[in-house]
């Protein structure tokens, strides 16, 4: 209960930082260039790939006993080779992105509707993706805090993240270095999780080891096969469902991506707090199961769906009622979007607040591999599909072809869980 507690107050601190970086970054360059920060966003669901490795070694840090202490060398040299396995896997995409940009198609995956804009956002792309890339093997100390029951020491690297960015993009801003705002959030996240993950050696006596590339996987390939295409799933989750101001952008230029993410940003927030409300129900699921008590199983998944539901639609009124409110105070300018959108985003939160719940009881389940075939099949596409809608005049098409993919995993999702209620004799 301490720990939802603390976590809960840690979410608010970070959204209040986040309010205060949008408050100045929206005084400090125009909404078409805030369009491109909007935009580079995407990059930080690349942190995604860390979580099933994080959560494979906080599962194995977790066992007790001489068994555990022993295995793979100890839990020291297990978390070092979990390390060192994303460490060298990182090395070589930044490697790779460095030595390769010159060939990447970045009008495809950049707007180049205005040749000032693309400019900016084709120099900070590679950056900020090398920068991304190379914090994320630091990503599972906060999985090695949760492990040792040290939740409070994980809830606070999110704060600590944002208030990091805050501090970088005050600097930038202050020094006149416009275009280097772009990297402060992914500065600031590779240090913190660095920061993080050094703390946590720290406090367990542990040395610091950068192991060969194949002692490393020879000790992690055991758990890579489950925990990467867990990291995929939510990779490839995470790019279709909380990127919609990229995808606008792709249609409709960085100053369209500026205006939704103004708004976007309200619903992300409040999707976070639903995804945090149903994350405790995972453990649970898991234990119901292993005792077979399946009625358990049925009420707290109808509950969980109920609750996100009328969760989302709530807050989807409340949005509506102060949304403009909210972002003239913020931003002190009056930016606004037509109730289409306001509807679009209110169905977008609703979809992922059912499709978070589905998701938990699946991921207890280990039903992973059907949700990522899923989301991988309507993200490829995604892009062009997007592009073509700008091309036609739809001004709404990126959010509704996006809404439309959501729809179709979250029914897959659902397939999927009235089977595994069936596996069990359990009737939903």
């Amino acid at each position: 209960m301490q720990s939802s507690l603390v976590a809960g107050v840690f979410r608010v601190v970070s959204t209040v930082l986040l309010a205060v970086q949008i408050a100045f970054l929206t005084r400090s360059i125009s909404l078409a260039e805030y369009g491109v920060w909007a935009s580079l966003s995407i990059i930080g669901s690349l942190s995604m790939l860390g979580v099933g490795v994080g959560m494979q070694i906080c599962n194995q840090l977790s066992e007790s006993g001489p068994a555990r202490e022993n295995a793979a060398g100890g839990k020291e040299t297990l978390f070092l080779a979990a390390f060192s396995v994303l460490a060298w896997l990182s090395l070589a995409a930044v490697a790779a992105v460095l030595i390769l940009q010159r060939f990447i198609p970045w009008q495809l995956l950049i707007p180049g509707n205005d040749p000032r804009l693309f400019g900016i956002a084709r120099a900070a792309f590679p950056v900020c993706l090398a920068v991304q890339l190379l914090g994320l093997p630091f990503v599972i100390g906060s999985f090695g805090f949760r492990a040792f029951q040290e939740n409070n020491m994980a809830a606070v690297v999110g704060p600590a993240a944002a208030a990091g960015s805050l501090v970088f993009l005050l600097f930038f801003i202050q020094s006149g270095k416009l275009q280097m705002v772009y990297l402060a959030p992914f500065l600031a996240w590779s240090l913190v999780f660095c920061a993080s993950f050094f703390l946590l050696l720290r406090k367990r006596g542990w040395r610091f080891r950068l192991l060969s590339f194949q002692k490393s996987w020879s000790l992690f390939s055991p758990f890579l096969k489950r925990s990467l295409r867990f990291s995929a799933f939510v990779l490839a989750f995470s790019l279709l469902t909380v990127n919609l101001p990229y995808y606008a952008g792709l249609a409709q230029g960085f100053q369209s991506a500026g205006r939704l993410d103004l708004y976007f940003k309200v619903y992300l927030v409040l999707l976070a707090a639903i995804a945090d409300m149903l994350q405790p129900l995972w453990p649970a699921y898991s234990s119901f199961g292993s005792r077979r008590e399946y009625d358990l199983i049925r009420r707290s998944l109808r509950i969980s769906i109920a609750a996100s539901a009328l969760l989302a639609l709530g807050a989807s009124i409340l949005v509506r009622m102060v949304g403009p409110w909210l972002i003239r105070s913020v931003t002190g300018r009056a930016i606004r979007i037509d109730n289409a959108s306001f509807l679009l985003l209110s169905l977008w939160l609703l979809l992922c607040s059912l499709a978070h719940a589905l998701q938990v009881f699946l991921n207890a389940r280990n039903v992973v591999r059907p949700q990522l075939i899923a989301a991988v099949a309507i993200l490829l596409p995604l892009p062009l599909l997007c592009r073509r809608a700008g091309a036609i005049g739809w001004r709404n098409g990126p959010v509704m072809i996006n809404l439309l993919g959501i729809a179709v995993v979250l029914a897959i999702m659902a397939r999927k869980t009235f089977r595994e209620l069936a596996a069990d004799r359990v009737v939903i």
